[in-house]
C-alpha cells in the first residue's frame, strides 16, 4: 500500500487512524451542539410567542386594539425576528383587513348598553388609524383571505405548536407556529364558534447559530490536527530510535551478505523483539554450515558443466544421425514415387488390353449372330443343288481355315495364362521397380494384337461364308440334301465360332485378373509412398528435437558458467 521506511508507514497508519477517530468524534459533537442550539432557540422562541400572545390578548381584551398593533409592529424589528404575524382561521392576516374590525363592531352596537362606548370607540379609531397607516405605507394592504400553509392548517386542526426549519432567499430559517386559543374573554367581540382564533407565525434567522456551530467546528478541527502533529511528530521520533534505526542495522548487514560478505554481524542490544531478532539472526549465520553449501553448490555446477558438455556432443552426433538418415528417407521416398507412377503405367496398358479384349469378345458374338441367321436361310434353300455343292466345298475348305485360326488362338490363351502367371510374379517382386512386369505387359499387348487379327481373320472368313451361301441359295432353290449338307457345316462354322467365344473370354478374364493384380500392386505401392511420407515428417520432427535439445544443453552450460561467477563472488 505505501512506499518507503517501515516508522513514515506506521506513522500514516496511525494518523490516518487518528484523523478518522478525530473526525468522527468532531462530526458527532457539532451534531450535538447544533441541536442542543437548534432546541434553545426553538425555546427561546416559544416563550416569546407565549409573551407576545398574552400581550395582545390581554390589550385586545381591554380594548386597545391600537395599542395591540403597536406592539406586534414593533415586535418585527427586533429580537432576532425575519418576520411575524397572525394568521387567521380564513386565511386573513391579523391587524391587515377591514372585515374583522366591522364584525367586531356590529357585535358591540348590536349588544347596545352592556357595551362600553369607550370601547367602541376606541375600537372605531382602531380602525381610523389601520386605514391611515395603510394610506400612508406603514402597514401594508390586506389581501383578504388567502391559501393557508400545510403546516399552518395542521396547528388549527390539532391545536398543537409546531417548529421546522426552511431555506428562503439562500438564508436557513427557524419557523414557530403557536396556536391562539379564543377563550371567554374574546367571545364578547369575535364570537364562540372558532376554537383557536388563529396562528401566530414567528420566522427567525439560524444565522447566529450556524455561525456559532462553525466557529466551534473550526475551533475542534484546529486542536484536533495540532494534536494529531505533535502525536506524529512524538511518534516519528520514538519510532526512529527504537524501530527505524535498529531494522536498518539489519537490513544494511543483510545487504553486505547479500553482496557476498559472510562475516558480518548485526550488533544491537535490546531486549524487545528486534533484540531477539538480531541476536537469532547473528546465530543462524553462524549455525548454517554456508561454506560447505556453497562448496557443493560450485561441486555441483562444475559437474553440470561438464554434463551439458557431454549432452551437446551427443546432441551434435544425434543430429548428424538424424541427417542422413532423413536423407537416405528422402531417397528411398523418391524411388517409390518412381515405382508408383511405373505401376500406374502398367495398370494402364492392362486396361488397355482389357478393353481390346472385350472389343474382340464383342465381334465373335456378333459372328455367332450372323451364323444363326445363315442356318436359317440354308433351310429355305430348295434349288440349284450343284451350285450349293460347290459352295458348300468352298464353305468346308474356308472352315479348315477357320479350324487353323482356332488353333491359333488356342496356342495365343495358353500363351497369355503363363504371361499373366509371370506378370503376377513379377508384380510380387515390385522392389525392381516393376521392371519385369513392363516386359510381361508388352508381350500381353502382342498377344492380344495376333487374338484381334486371328478374329478379324474369322469375321473375313465368316462373311465369305455369309456370301458363299447367299450365292447358293440364289443359284439352286433344290437339292435339299445338299442344303442340309450346307446347314450342317454351317453348323460346324458355328461351333468353331463358338469356340472363339470361349478363348477369346478366356483371354478377356484373364486380362482383367491382370488388370486386378496390377491395380492391387499401385494401391500397395501408394500405401508404401504415404509410409515413407510419414516416417520422413517424423524424423523431421526428431532433427527439429534434436536441435531443441542442443540449444537447451548449451543454455544449461551457459547458466553453469553464470553459477559458477555467482558462486566465486562470496567470500567464505
Amino acid at each position: 500500500m505505501f512506499k518507503g521506511r517501515l516508522d513514515v508507514k506506521l506513522i500514516a497508519v496511525i494518523v490516518v487512524t487518528l484523523l478518522i477517530g478525530f473526525g468522527v468524534q468532531a462530526f458527532i459533537n457539532i451534531q450535538k451542539e447544533y441541536k442542543d442550539l437548534e432546541e434553545e432557540h426553538a425555546k427561546k422562541f416559544s416563550l416569546l410567542a407565549g409573551s407576545i400572545i398574552k400581550t395582545i390578548q390581554n390589550n385586545m381584551v381591554e380594548g386597545r386594539a391600537d395599542i395591540a398593533h403597536r406592539v406586534f409592529e414593533d415586535l418585527k424589528t427586533g429580537y432576532g425576528i425575519e418576520s411575524l404575524e397572525i394568521i387567521k382561521n380564513k386565511g386573513a392576516e391579523a391587524f391587515t383587513d377591514y372585515e374583522t374590525i366591522n364584525d367586531v363592531i356590529k357585535r358591540l352596537e348590536s349588544k347596545g348598553k352592556d357595551i362600553n362606548s369607550e370601547t367602541l370607540s376606541e375600537i372605531k379609531r382602531f380602525q381610523n388609524i389601520v386605514k391611515e397607516e395603510k394610506e400612508r405605507g406603514f402597514v401594508r394592504k390586506g389581501k383578504g383571505a388567502r391559501e393557508v400553509d400545510q403546516r399552518v392548517k395542521d396547528v388549527l386542526e390539532t391545536g398543537k405548536e409546531l417548529s421546522y426549519n426552511e431555506e428562503s432567499g439562500g438564508k436557513e430559517l427557524h419557523v414557530y407556529l403557536k396556536p391562539i386559543f379564543n377563550d371567554g374573554r374574546c367571545y364578547r367581540c369575535h364570537g364562540s364558534e372558532y376554537s383557536l382564533r388563529g396562528v401566530l407565525r414567528v420566522t427567525s434567522s439560524m444565522s447566529e447559530i450556524n455561525k456559532r456551530v462553525a466557529e466551534n467546528r473550526n475551533r475542534i478541527l484546529i486542536i484536533s490536527l495540532l494534536t494529531i502533529l505533535i502525536i506524529g511528530i512524538a511518534l516519528r521520533i520514538a519510532l526512529n530510535r527504537l524501530v527505524a534505526a535498529p531494522i536498518g542495522k539489519i537490513v544494511e548487514t543483510l545487504k553486505a551478505i547479500a553482496s557476498g560478505d559472510l562475516t558480518k554481524e548485526v550488533k544491537i542490544e535490546s531486549d524487545d523483539e528486534i533484540g531477539e531478532l538480531s541476536k537469532w539472526f547473528n546465530k543462524m549465520s553462524k549455525n548454517i554450515p554456508l561454506v560447505d553449501i556453497f562448496k557443493q553448490i560450485r561441486e555441483s555446477v562444475n559437474k553440470t558443466s561438464i554434463s551439458a558438455n557431454e549432452i551437446t556432443a551427443v546432441a551434435v552426433q544425434l543430429e548428424k544421425g538424424e541427417t542422413e538418415q532423413a536423407a537416405s528417407v528422402n531417397e528411398i521416398t523418391a524411388t517409390v514415387e518412381e515405382l508408383s507412377s511405373s505401376a500406374k503405367q502398367v495398370n494402364e496398358k492392362a486396361e488397355s488390353v482389357s478393353d481390346q479384349s472385350k472389343n474382340a469378345l464383342k465381334i465373335a458374338y456378333e459372328g455367332q449372330k450372323a451364323v444363326s441367321a445363315t442356318i436359317e436361310e440354308m433351310n429355305n434353300i430348295k434349288e440349284k443343288v450343284e451350285k450349293i455343292a460347290e459352295d458348300i466345298l468352298n464353305l468346308s475348305e474356308q472352315t479348315q481355315q477357320i479350324g487353323t485360326i482356332i488353333n491359333t488362338v488356342n496356342t495365343i490363351s495358353e500363351q497369355t495364362n503363363m504371361l499373366a502367371l509371370n506378370a503376377s510374379i513379377e508384380a510380387a517382386r515390385a522392389g525392381e521397380h516393376g521392371k519385369g512386369f513392363a516386359v510381361v505387359a508388352a508381350e500381353v499387348r502382342k498377344l492380344a494384337d495376333l487374338s484381334q487379327k486371328s478374329t478379324a481373320k474369322i469375321e473375313t472368313l465368316i462373311r465369305e461364308i455369309q456370301a458363299a451361301t447367299n450365292s447358293t441359295v440364289m443359284a439352286t432353290e433344290e437339292g435339299s440334301k445338299s442344303v442340309d449338307a450346307g446347314v450342317k457345316k454351317v453348323l460346324q462354322a458355328g461351333d468353331t465360332i463358338t469356340s472363339v467365344i470361349s478363348t477369346t473370354k478366356e483371354t478377356y478374364d484373364s486380362v482383367q485378373e491382370i488388370a486386378i493384380a496390377s491395380r492391387q500392386q499401385s494401391l500397395a505401392i501408394e500405401q508404401v509412398s504415404e509410409a515413407m511420407s510419414d516416417i520422413n515428417q517424423r524424423m523431421k520432427q526428431t532433427v527439429s528435437s534434436s536441435n531443441e535439445m542442443l540449444q537447451a544443453a548449451e543454455s544449461l552450460s551457459v547458466l553453469g558458467k553464470e553459477l559458477q561467477e555467482m558462486v566465486g563472488k562470496y567470500k567464505f
